[in-house]
This record gives C-alpha cells, sequence and structure tokens, in this order.
C-alpha cells in the first residue's frame, strides 16, 4: 500500500459532500482509474500496491464518511453487494470501525451478491405502489418521483 497515493485519495472532493449522495462510474469510472493508474505507475507504485491503496481508500472514505456525517459512533455495519467478498476490504473495515461488528446481509438471509436483484425488487414494488422512490438531494432531481414504469404483459 502507498500511504501518499492514499493522502491524494483522500483528498478527493466527493467526500466532503455532505449526504444524501450517490456516485458510480461518472465519478470513480474509468477515466478516473486509468488517471489514478497511469500517475501511479510513473510515480514506480506496484501493480499490487496501487490494487492495495485503491482497497485501503474504500474503507477509509467509508470509515471518513462515518465519523464526519453520523451523529454518534457506528455500532454495527452490513455489507451487501461485491465489496463484502472482498476480504482484505472487510477485514480493514472491521479494523478502522472497532469495536463496531461488521456484518454481511448473509447474516440475515440475503445473499450479499444478490444486492441488485433484491434493490430493483424494491424499487419495483413501491413503482406498482406508485411510491416516489427517488432522493433528490443524492440524484439531483427537483422532487421525488416514482421511478420506473409498469407495462402490461399480454394475456
Amino acid at each position: 500500500m502507498n500511504e501518499s497515493l492514499l493522502a491524494e485519495l483522500m483528498k478527493h472532493s466527493f467526500l466532503r459532500r455532505r449526504p444524501p449522495k450517490s456516485t458510480g462510474r461518472e465519478e470513480f469510472g474509468e477515466q478516473f482509474t486509468d488517471a489514478l493508474y497511469e500517475r501511479a505507475r510513473k510515480n514506480g507504485i506496484a501493480r499490487l500496491d496501487i490494487l492495495a491503496t485503491v482497497t485501503a481508500f474504500t474503507a477509509a472514505s467509508i470509515t471518513q464518511a462515518y465519523s464526519r456525517f453520523l451523529p454518534g459512533r457506528v455500532d454495527e455495519v452490513i455489507l451487501c453487494g461485491g465489496g463484502a467478498r472482498n476480504r482484505t476490504l472487510v477485514r480493514l473495515l472491521e479494523e478502522q470501525l472497532h469495536p463496531a461488528k461488521v456484518r454481511t446481509t448473509d447474516d440475515f438471509g440475503i445473499r450479499a451478491d444478490a444486492k441488485e436483484a433484491v434493490s430493483f425488487a424494491i424499487l419495483a414494488a413501491e413503482t406498482v405502489r406508485g411510491v416516489a422512490n427517488s432522493v433528490p438531494g443524492a440524484t439531483g432531481a427537483e422532487r421525488p418521483v416514482v421511478l420506473g414504469k409498469t407495462v402490461p404483459g399480454r394475456p
């Protein structure tokens, strides 16, 4: 792991934005990762150290967000998605969030790998019920809206 690269990553402007917020490939996608990789390689950082550093960045950014934006200490964290299968990431979170318990949705009967399927099932149920299921503060939308639409099937 490279401490100076980690320090640089921790200065990213997204980390300072107040919740609710959401990000994805538009912020940390191919353009970001390509530039990061090239900069790191030019500074002589080995590929495995780059990988270790971005994993440490993920854990550190989560830990920092909890301490910066939550009103108190975290007692328990429940992970889902692919990151829940990353043993190094889970170990770092356990170390940095100690004594909080770090668990996965598997512990509650929902496979961590099923995050997308479960999330879209919940969104679909809310759409069918006509319940607004967007977060304007995170998405930039003007108001809460019902996401998606239902299309009748064939009889």
